[in-house]
């Protein structure tokens, strides 16, 4: 269960972190 958990919450994470780096790229 905890996996389950997590591993939606570092899909997220990693998700928003190429957003910020796309982000920083483009602007």
């Amino acid at each position: 269960i905890a996996a389950f958990i997590t591993l939606p919450f570092d899909v997220v994470k990693t998700h928003r972190q190429i957003e910020m780096g796309e982000r920083e790229i483009y602007s």
